[in-house]
């Protein structure tokens, strides 16, 4: 059974992943995910394939990281490759809102 590769980046770290090819196991968005979750040690963040003619797509289906798989071979790419990034959470860990309005004086 053939291989594809993945290689993602978060910041300035780069790490190339392994994976099956095949129908019977295909690659799903939640199972990469999970991959980069363990990998980078982030909980909460956003996934973007990087095209061969330059742009740069948000995988949040399974249908778009198949797509992105079929474009990295079509183009010639030894690996498909993945930027992730932290989506915005404040520091209590909830995701930023703003401060309620101060109560009327009496």
């Amino acid at each position: 059974m053939s291989k594809f590769r993945v290689r993602a980046s978060f910041g300035d770290v780069a790490k190339n992943f392994e994976f099956s090819r095949g129908k019977e196991n295909s690659l799903t968005v939640v199972e990469l995910k999970h991959t980069l979750e363990k990998a980078f040690g982030e909980t909460s963040f956003s996934v973007r394939a990087h095209q061969t003619d330059g742009s740069v797509k948000p995988l949040y289906q399974d249908a778009q990281l198949q797509e992105a798989l079929r474009d990295a071979v079509a183009g010639g790419a030894s690996y498909l490759s993945v930027s992730i990034s932290s989506e915005a959470v404040g520091k209590s860990g909830a995701a930023a809102r703003p401060a309620p309005a101060p109560a009327a004086a009496v």
